[in-house]
């Protein structure tokens, strides 16, 4: 049910084809009513992250959220991000928000972006100086820190990401780590090679991590290319709506543990 206390907040959707956007939207419309638009189809990103700015920001609205279409929010997390900036000092700009991810195991940094719209704003005035950067938003970041203005990191989980997503895009994210990374360096690895029986994305994971094992995997400049053509794959909402539950996100954690213990 949408919460009429959040009219304030200008929500912002960033898709490239993921399996979720449709759901990802209802959760948060579900919070905030209607959300402000989605950028879809726009790339580089840097160019997606420009015109998802100027969206929020012609709406003249207090605060804003950015969110990729990957990432599924937990209920009220929009009113709990609200309630964090309305108590912050006027120079926090962004709310750092933490996320479940399939494959780190464990939360992380990302999720939702909730920032102070009218500071988010600067944004505008730089990003032709960053029309050439992969990544502007954390060189934003940055630059708002070195001029004064600070960042709030809630580490309470309000959103997991990764999650039923297409077994296409599971492939190209678990394999453009292998070849950013190399197998030493990513965590879990031998984990994800023994976890194939617990879900079909994890099945592609470990066949992955065998084939970086066996060394097929060895130009870090390509993400390995799909070579079957995919199934359309039933996503019920039921699923999602539980696993968006902060019972059912910290759950999935804690079973982590002893698994990691008894397979990695």
């Amino acid at each position: 049910m949408k919460n009429n206390s959040l009219h304030d907040i200008a929500v912002v959707v960033r898709a490239s084809g993921e399996r979720t956007t449709a759901i990802c939207i209802q959760l948060l419309e579900e919070q905030v009513g209607k959300i402000a638009g989605l950028v879809e189809g726009i790339s580089p990103f840097n160019a997606a992250s420009r015109k998802s700015v100027e969206l929020a920001v012609a709406t003249g609205k207090k605060y804003t959220a950015l969110v990729d279409a990957d990432v599924l929010v937990s209920p009220n997390s929009l009113a709990k991000l609200r309630r964090i900036l309305e108590l912050a000092t006027p120079e926090t700009f962004l709310v750092n928000t933490y996320t479940l991810d399939k494959f780190h195991l464990a939360g992380r940094e990302g999720g939702i972006h909730f920032y102070r719209t009218n500071l988010l704003a600067k944004y505008l005035e730089l990003a032709n100086e960053w029309s050439d950067i992969p990544r502007p938003e954390a060189k934003f970041h940055h630059w708002m820190e070195a001029n004064g203005y600070t960042i709030y990191y809630d580490q309470e989980i309000t959103s997991i990401h990764e999650f039923f997503q297409w077994r296409k895009d599971v492939r190209q994210k678990v394999g453009y780590r292998l070849q950013k990374l190399g197998l030493p360096q990513l965590k879990h690895a031998s984990y994800l090679r023994k976890m194939g029986w617990l879900d079909g994305d994890f099945d592609i994971a470990g066949r992955l991590v065998n084939e970086a094992n066996a060394a097929s995997i060895n130009d870090r400049t390509e993400v390995p290319k799909i070579d079957w053509e995919e199934k359309t794959l039933k996503m019920t909402s039921w699923k999602v709506r539980c696993m968006v539950q902060p019972w059912a996100i910290y759950g999935y954690i804690y079973l982590q543990i002893p698994l990691k213990r008894l397979l990695g």
